[in-house]
């Protein structure tokens, strides 16, 4: 390691992100003044300003300027934000509030009491802060995928539209060259292929071109499975071949930072004398380094087992303390489990897609021992990285016969929690006050979009309809308030009997049948017959959220169902065949916390569809996130990044995930806002196309190109 003192003043200078590098970036890394007076580089005309945050222990809100920009929650994964309307043209301020639980959540080896196996909690930011200035259309991310046994690799360039250039390079000269269409997969091949080893760990770097941005990365063509050797016994395989993996334990704690090294010399001496002692890998243990560690592996040679983080309920200390002559769980079973299983998806899908090493996940399970304690080791599973699609599945509990929602006593059914293809659940709420049921349909036309509620919130009844002429943009709405939410009917099963609300002039009677269902609304101005058959065999998703045993909900978002009817506006009529036209439900019956945010977006389209959420759901264990390919859903358990500009609903929105990279085309922004004292909503339901793709259950990409529908964030005070 270098004899050079470190400097404070600028700890950690070297680029964050060796995968997607540009070289318009300003380091924030330093001791903060809580004001930030130096500018951001001006490469671009125009464009936007991105600011990053490596990782920061555990929840986190952001402002710049008093402008709050967002916010988030995990202490392992980079995050970012779109600063570009909440800046000033110098002197700015960026301020950070963390809150860090130390016994909740992903922690790692962090305790508050350290001592024995635990190590002293640290919280806050452990790696570096930066910010970026990016025009308007930017590569978003650089996926690259190394098909060994095809001499090729396959580039993914995610942005919001156009081709980009791609260059890539062995030694300094380009081998290679590829138009790339935005979110694409393109097949590169490669003239006299070398593959990467710990032996020679080469490593090819790839230039991207899009419009004015360039960004540059790095791949190494190699793959990972498991098959047999000479004797056939079963082995992992490196490039093909049986490679034995000699390694450590690699706990990542410093003792002059925890969690965050002095430098990046500290990082490379580590790797680079665990390589001169003759280990071929690193198991890095229930920690996440900043990617320039994983870089360095990379180019250094070493493989890397990468632990997911621990998280959920106390070990059992009787258990890690204790030698066992078989495998024993130092942890309760798979729901204290899952309690850290949001945010795993992202944290190997951050690796997966650093240079495509392999990183160990669920597919191995590395044998662990210390003294006064020991794990017998399993086999290997299944796994061809990079060959055959493995089938994805989702953590969260499918419930597959009829259930109530709630105990007698009006709490929450734990053995109601979990997710269906079909309504199974009995929305037997108890009590007076906190009780919601609602019944949203949105209906896509050639023509027009339109909405409408009917709900009861006990002390309300808030009912809607809403016309949208997609060709001259005008809307036509009748929002009504009924207290005490008298004449609301609700079932207490989706697609079930009847539901219906009247009062201010509105009516809104929905009939639900084994068939299908069939809708008649009347407001001033507005008349809408509709009927929205039931095919044989279409799968909807439900979903029990579990805040507490007093607060959750039950939704069913039943997506892209064909429709057909007539709507009248004014003087003019207009009909609609089910060929064309798509409806969506969105049925709930819950107990709900005061205050909640939300998001959420559903696309429609012949053959296909696309259900997302997102806020609400967080940290409980469910989703709502789904694909449907010809009425058959694929749940999708993971939790999705959700990014778009508060300052301008109508700019692209991106969700992504391990299985999702949608982008949202806005062309119509609905603003919906309601004040009654203590209670009040304000809702940005924006209109448009999607693109992008969603991985099906069968690991195989669907293309959700053309898919028509909403995306909308709304907060409530209930």
């Amino acid at each position: 390691m270098s004899d050079d003192p470190l400097d404070p003043l600028d700890p950690l200078p070297e680029y964050p992100r060796p995968q997607l590098v540009r070289d318009s970036y300003l380091n924030l890394n330093g001791r903060w003044q809580y004001a930030i007076s130096e500018g951001v580089p001006a490469t671009y005309d125009g464009g936007r300003v991105i600011l990053h945050f490596g990782a920061v222990d555990q929840t986190c809100r952001v402002w710049v300027n008093d402008v709050e920009v967002g916010g988030h929650t995990g202490g392992y994964l980079p995050f970012s934000f779109d600063v570009t309307g909440a800046l000033r043209p110098s002197g700015n301020t960026l301020v950070l509030a963390v809150r860090d639980d130390t016994g909740n959540g992903s922690r790692g080896k962090q305790r508050l009491r350290r001592g024995g196996i635990w190590y002293t909690a640290q919280s806050g930011i452990w790696q570096t802060v930066w910010a970026e200035r990016v025009p308007d259309v930017h590569v978003e991310r650089l996926t690259l995928t190394p098909l060994l046994d095809d001499s090729c690799v396959e580039v993914t360039v995610h942005a919001s539209r156009g081709e980009a250039q791609v260059a890539i390079s062995a030694d300094g000269s380009v081998v290679a060259r590829a138009t790339a269409p935005a979110g694409r997969p393109v097949r590169v091949p490669l003239p006299e292929v070398r593959p990467w080893s710990p032996e020679d760990p080469f490593l090819y770097d790839v230039a991207v071109s899009l419009g004015t941005d360039q960004v540059r990365g790095y791949f190494g063509m190699r793959s990972f499975s498991v098959g047999p050797d000479a004797d056939g016994v079963p082995r992992l395989l490196l490039n093909g071949r049986p490679y034995f993996h000699a390694g450590v334990l690699d706990q990542g704690y410093w003792p002059d930072g925890l969690y965050t090294p002095p430098s990046d010399e500290a990082m490379i001496h580590d790797i680079a004398t665990m390589k001169r002692l003759g280990f071929t890998m690193l198991r890095k243990h229930i920690k996440i380094e900043p990617l320039r560690w994983y870089h360095h592996c990379d180019r250094l040679g070493m493989l890397v087992w990468q632990d997911m983080v621990n998280g959920g309920e106390p070990y059992r200390p009787w258990v890690i303390t204790t030698p066992v002559a078989r495998p024993a769980g130092g942890r309760p079973a798979e729901p204290a489990r899952g309690a850290d299983h949001p945010g795993r998806r992202a944290r190997a899908e951050r690796d997966r897609l650093h240079a495509g090493v392999r990183r160990g996940g669920r597919d191995e399970r590395p044998a662990h021992l210390r003294p006064g304690g020991a794990q017998a080791p399993r086999g290997p599973r299944t796994f061809d990285h990079g060959k055959a699609q493995a089938r994805m599945t989702t953590h969260e509990r499918e419930i597959t016969g009829p259930v109530d929602l709630c105990l007698p006593d009006g709490r929450l059914n734990t053995e109601a929690v979990g997710w269906t293809r079909r309504p199974l659940h009995r929305g037997n709420l108890r009590g007076w006050g906190r009780r919601k049921r609602w019944e949203y349909w949105g209906v896509v036309t050639p023509r027009h979009i339109i909405g409408l509620v009917a709900s009861s919130l006990d002390y309300a009844a808030v009912n809607g309809v809403y016309v949208l002429d997609r060709d001259t943009r005008v809307e036509t709405a009748k929002d009504v308030v009924v207290p005490l939410a008298r004449g609301a009917v609700f079932p207490d099963r989706s697609g079930a009997g009847t539901a219906s609300v009247r009062g201010g002039g509105l009516t809104i009677d929905i009939d639900q049948g084994a068939s299908g269902t069939v809708i008649r609304a009347v407001a001033p101005g507005v008349e809408l017959d509709l009927e929205v058959p039931l095919p044989e065999g279409h799968e909807s998703l439900g979903v029990v959220v579990p805040w507490g045993p007093n607060r959750f909900q039950y939704t069913v978002k039943d997506v892209g169902r064909p429709a057909r009817g007539r709507l009248r506006l004014g003087s003019g009529e207009f009909r609609f065949e089910e060929t064309d036209s798509f409806a969506v439900l969105d049925h709930g019956r819950g107990k709900w916390p005061y205050s909640v945010t939300w998001n959420w977006a559903a696309g429609v389209g012949p053959g296909r569809a696309i259900q997302l959420g997102g806020k609400w759901t967080d940290g409980t264990g469910s989703t709502e996130n789904a694909l449907f390919v010809g009425g058959r859903l694929h749940k999708i358990g993971d939790e999705l990044e959700w990014s778009y500009d508060r300052t301008d609903w109508l700019r692209p929105w991106r969700i992504t995930g391990a299985r999702v990279e949608v982008t949202f085309h806005p062309f119509h922004e609905k603003v919906a806002r309601t004040e009654l004292g203590l209670v009040g909503n304000e809702t940005h339901q924006c209109f448009g196309r999607f693109s992008g793709r969603a991985r099906a259950d069968d690991g195989a990409w669907v293309d959700l190109g053309g898919l028509t529908g909403w995306a909308e964030e709304a907060r409530n005070r209930w």
